[in-house]
């Protein structure tokens, strides 16, 4: 993103039953082109938790999936898993 937003990921993915797909949300960069997850708030880090999403594939045909009842603020993000999206 140009700049920090406040929202989610919207993903198609296909996989295999069980197959877990990950979105790791960040508000900045390392220098290596990472995501910097250390800027999370305390209770966050207290929690041993970043700020991410978790899906879990059912298999077979492509799937679409985006989180409800939750957003996030975040500039960067990167997809984790071994599916194809």
């Amino acid at each position: 993103m140009k700049e920090n937003i406040s929202g989610w990921v919207k993903f198609k993915v296909q996989g295999n039953a069980g197959d877990k797909v990950t979105v790791v949300y960040a508000e900045r960069l390392h220098p290596d082109g990472t995501i910097d997850t250390e800027n999370e708030n305390a209770l966050t880090k207290s929690l041993n938790r970043i700020h991410s999403d978790e899906y879990i594939l059912k298999g077979g045909t492509p799937e679409e999936w985006e989180p409800m009842f939750t957003y996030h603020g975040f500039q960067y993000f990167t997809v984790e898993g071994n599916a194809t999206l």
